[in-house]
């Protein structure tokens, strides 16, 4: 309940689409049927994915003075 399983950052400059990145990320977590029935992604689809660690630094980059 409290884990991501994707992420999508995007930026905008002057309402037009200049960047964007998404990537699953392996929670680490137990998958529960009723978050499932709702985003459809389960502990198969993350699988080979990376974990929020994997990401932070790319992640903060993307966001650094923004």
């Amino acid at each position: 309940m409290a884990s991501i399983s994707r992420i999508g950052p995007v930026e905008y400059v002057n309402g037009t689409l200049v960047n964007e990145w998404r990537s699953y990320i392996d929670p680490e977590a137990y998958f529960d049927g009723v978050n499932v029935s709702i985003h459809g992604i389960t502990e198969a689809t993350v699988e080979d994915a990376p974990t929020l660690i994997d990401i932070g630094n790319k992640l903060c980059a993307m966001l650094e003075g923004k």
